[in-house]
């Protein structure tokens, strides 16, 4: 973990407890290294370090980077400024040096390379000698003779990838990747396969730890610009921590948590009750560590089925098969079984009790969902601007001009805002690292919904009614079946809409309701995205709209849930079908609320007030957040939704519990 000196209230001045929380956060999200960016740290944070077990990356304070790294530009080739580098350098040696913690020797951070470095490589490479000889390095030294190891800044998985399967001479542990800008550390996962694969890419650290923002009492936390006319300044480029400033860990913390678990449980005949346990230590085996697991059917812990334990003394890099006794799982139903593992006793920062890794996996999947028994008549209205639909129990209005559900009442009932309907959404209010890659730019078309090109509405054999809207490229076809009880089928297939391959912020339908409490089974309890689910798990959650918004220090999309097989929101429930899970947000807020403009606005929490309404966004995917850096990379390819490519998906809008709903198309 890349740390700053920071606390919101005093600036750059850090206490002892200012200190230990960090540490103690940094021990609960299984963090065990820290690079000193970009200047050695106070004596304290070193001692605290020795006897609190992290290793640190110790680095001089050196940085020319305005300067630039050509040649003749850099500082680095500059002889005249030997002794100022040397200087620096060995100041930042002889001082921490002797401690044990420090593992790392680093040169300094982007200031170019040539003469100067190879200098003060060799100045510390003989100081070393015969000593510790610890790894001297240097990131800009890149390739070059001058670095121990290949240190790079924000590569991606594919750069892994090839880095692990062309075996390189010298270790690789990146000093900067995975950009915690905003909603970030998406693909996290994917890195850490790869890291986990191959024994010489050694890891790396996460820019950064804490957001540098700072407290103000009307705008909440604020940031560069916000002091003084004209004053240089990126925006909230200095907020990219994995906790906020008052060190609230974002969700994207929890994913760094479950990547970096030091304990993995993995099936092997998952069928029969057989994993595998794995201990990622170096030096400990797994005797301070005991492994709870339980199974649920659809969400569900039946009463006879309790937490059980098993504990393990697996020794430092090895992994052995154990075999847990299952339930009989004779009912249809998803069966899934989950382990966590905890503390058995107190370890340094950490109380007994706390858990430190956790996974699961699908023991069984089985049921065909029963044909629905359509029961009552509906008709139909088919005028100029709208159909209107009438049945004993519904009554839905469908706008024909725009295509798309204006208002749906059940028993007389509202189930929807009618001010607003359901009407199709492919617009996300952009984060961090769309507009670092520009994309709100890119995928301007799609913040507007463009009109059907017909609408037609005809009975079904079975009693039900359809309502066909045909279009181009997002809205090639969407057809909503009415069934008499008031359900609703929402059916949409894309075609591809132009040659260029745009990506697409995401594919669905919002709504508005007035009630705050829900409950849903899908993955949770931390906002997830395709690219940044792996630390959740898929169980029955309860939750609010006011309680999902997580307050980013510059306000962007937030809250949402993938893998979600129904939820469930006052008198309304949302069902998958067979064909696909479906993503979601309820949130207190709009989309437009949480959107900062086409180009990056200064917005603030202050900015941002609760709706007495929910926006409930119904996606069959949103294109994952990214992360490797924030000024450039995009999501993995294969975790965005293109615009050349078709979509179908599917979902139930019902009165009905969803439990009920979920067993019948």
């Amino acid at each position: 973990m890349n740390l700053h000196e920071h606390n919101p209230y005093t600036g750059h001045y850090v206490t002892r407890e200012n200190l230990l929380e960090d540490l103690r956060l940094m021990k609960l999200a299984n963090v065990n290294a820290i690079r000193t960016c970009h200047y050695p740290q106070s004596r304290e944070f070193y001692e605290l370090c020795d006897s609190l077990g992290f290793y640190v990356y110790d680095e001089a304070n050196v940085e020319t980077h305005g300067m630039g790294y050509e040649p003749k530009r850099t500082m680095a080739n500059r002889t005249e400024w030997l002794t100022k580098h040397m200087d620096r350098t060995l100041n930042m040696y002889y001082r921490t040096s002797n401690y044990p913690c420090v593992t790392l020797l680093s040169l300094g951070n982007e200031a170019g390379n040539g003469t100067i470095f190879y200098e003060t490589y060799k100045a510390l490479k003989a100081l070393e000698k015969d000593g510790m000889n610890r790894p001297v390095v240097y990131e800009r030294a890149e390739a070059d003779w001058n670095t121990d190891f290949l240190n790079p800044m924000y590569p991606g998985t594919e750069w892994l990838r090839r880095m692990g399967e062309n075996y390189s001479q010298k270790p690789i542990a990146l000093c900067e990747y995975s950009h915690a800008m905003g909603n970030s550390n998406g693909s996290l996962d994917w890195m850490w396969e790869q890291f986990y694969a191959h024994k010489h890419l050694q890891g790396g650290f996460i820019w950064d730890w804490v957001d540098q923002g700072l407290y103000d009492k009307e705008r909440g936390w604020t940031y560069g610009g916000d002091y003084g006319e004209n004053a240089p300044s990126d925006a909230n480029f200095c907020c990219n921590g994995l906790v906020n400033p008052d060190r609230d860990p974002h969700p994207g913390y929890y994913e760094t948590k479950h990547a970096y678990q030091n304990v993995s449980i993995t099936p092997v005949d998952a069928a029969n009750g057989v994993f595998q346990i794995f201990n990622r230590n170096y030096f400990t085996d797994l005797s301070a560590y005991t492994v709870r697991y339980w199974v649920e059917r659809d969400g569900k812990r039946p009463f006879w089925w309790f937490k059980h334990r098993k504990k393990f003394t697996t020794a430092p890099q090895t992994g052995e098969e154990f075999q847990v006794k299952l339930p009989k799982m004779k009912k249809d139903g998803q069966y899934r079984i989950f382990f966590e593992v905890y503390t058995n006793r107190d370890l340094p920062l950490v109380e007994e009790g706390t858990i430190l890794a956790c996974d699961e996996a699908l023991l069984k999947c089985t049921g065909e969902r029963e044909a629905r028994v359509v029961k009552g008549t509906l008709e139909f209205t088919n005028g100029d601007t709208q159909v209107v639909v009438r049945g004993s129990k519904v009554e839905l209005v469908f706008n024909k001009a725009d295509g798309y559900i204006k208002s749906w009442k059940v028993n007389g009932k509202d189930m929807v805002d009618p001010a607003f309907g359901i009407r199709p959404n492919f617009w996300r209010a952009p984060i961090d690292n769309d507009y670092g890659n520009y994309a709100p730019h890119r995928t301007a078309q799609y913040k507007e919904v463009g009109k059907p090109e017909s609408v037609n509405v005809s009975k079904q054999e079975d009693g039900t009614l359809l309502i066909a809207v045909k279009g181009q490229g997002v809205r090639a076809s969407e057809n909503y079946t009415i069934y008499p009880d008031g359900t609703i089928k929402v059916a949409v297939h894309t075609d591809p809409g132009t040659n260029k391959n745009v990506e697409i912020p995401r594919l669905g339908f919002r709504m508005r309701v007035a009630d705050d409490a829900f409950r849903y089974f899908g993955r949770g309890p931390v906002e997830n995205y395709w690219d940044r689910s792996s630390c959740t798990f898929k169980r029955i959650w309860n939750s609010s709209a006011s309680a999902e918004y997580y307050p980013y220090v510059r306000p962007q999309e937030t809250g949402h849930h993938t893998d979600t097989d129904w939820l469930s929101i006052g008198g309304l429930s949302v069902v998958r079908t067979q064909e696909h899970p479906f993503e979601f947000n309820a949130l207190r807020l709009t989309v437009e609320d949480l959107d900062g403009g086409m180009d990056k606005s200064q917005t603030h929490l202050c900015d941002v007030t609760p709706r007495d309404f929910t926006e409930l966004c119904i996606d069959y995917r949103m294109s994952g957040v990214g992360g490797y850096d924030s000024w450039g990379s995009r999501p993995e390819k294969a975790r965005t939704l293109w615009s050349t490519e078709s979509y179908s998906y599917s979902f139930i809008l019902t009165p009905d519990k969803p439990e009920k709903t979920i067993r019948y198309e």
